[in-house]
């Protein structure tokens, strides 16, 4: 993977998780850790992030309010397509990260439509609609406004949705969704688990990629929504076992 690829991955994790340690950035971006040292320290200098001991952090205050740019642009299109799939009338369950905060949106207008969640970045976004929110209890994962643990587990468990929306950090044919975070990684399991279908909503320059703690088997996936920089190889393969994928249009109109 360059440099540029890998910054991009690495600011992309701090943007929507807050912080994360050297060690886990690596794995995440599949490197050794003086080379991710370097790429923290490229991306420090131009003010991106911020070094801590041991680890990295998204700017405080950029989180609330990060500037906007291309991937701002990108991201609102995947939440855009991904909010195809959902009708009134359904209960759904949202898991964490920017991408399904964007989604919640994207559904302010819905009617009679019920979301159970434990981001506070999603119920934020549809405090000021119509829709009903059931948001999980558990503890504050940090900068990343997610609530984990076995109180917001028990929440999920407790809930038949009618499709769940999960993101993620990698996506493979062979092992399925996965997240660097453990924590968020096992309330989004339940997320899974207890919802008909699940949909992922990702990044494409995360597609072929594993991270630390498995989210979703393949076969418990049913659609991927991703963009024109998702590996096509690793397409074809979801799409020979099963899972529906749906790409964002590229701006000439055709679509990947």
């Amino acid at each position: 993977m360059l440099a540029t690829e890998r910054q991009r991955r690495v600011l992309e994790h701090l943007r929507e998780h807050g912080n994360a340690s050297v060690q886990e950035l690596a794995a995440l971006v599949n490197c050794s850790e003086p080379t991710l040292r370097r790429d923290l320290f490229a991306l420090d200098t131009q003010g991106l992030i911020q070094r801590s001991r041991g680890g990295a952090a998204f700017p405080a205050g950029h989180l609330s309010s990060p500037p906007h740019n291309a991937t701002d642009d990108a991201w609102s299109n995947l939440a855009g397509l991904g909010a195809t799939l959902v009708k009134d009338g359904e209960t759904i369950a949202l898991g964490g990260g920017q991408l399904i905060a964007q989604l919640a949106a994207h559904l302010t207008d819905r009617k009679s439509l019920s979301v159970v969640t434990n981001s506070l970045l999603v119920s934020d976004a549809l405090a000021e609609s119509d829709v009903d929110v059931i948001v999980a209890g558990g503890l504050l994962r940090g900068a990343a406004m997610n609530l984990v643990g076995s109180r917001a587990e028990r929440t999920f468990s407790e809930f038949g949705a009618r499709r769940a929306f999960v993101s993620g950090d990698g996506l493979t044919s062979k092992w399925g969704l996965s997240r660097a975070d453990a924590a968020s990684a096992s309330v989004e399991q339940v997320i899974a688990s207890s919802a008909q279908e699940v949909t992922v909503i990702i990044d494409g320059g995360a597609i072929g990629t594993d991270a630390m703690s498995l989210t979703v088997p393949r076969d418990r996936i049913d659609d991927v929504v991703t963009d024109g920089n998702a590996s096509e190889t690793v397409l074809d393969e979801l799409r020979d076992s099963g899972v529906r994928v749906h790409t964002v249009r590229t701006p000439t109109g055709g679509e990947r």
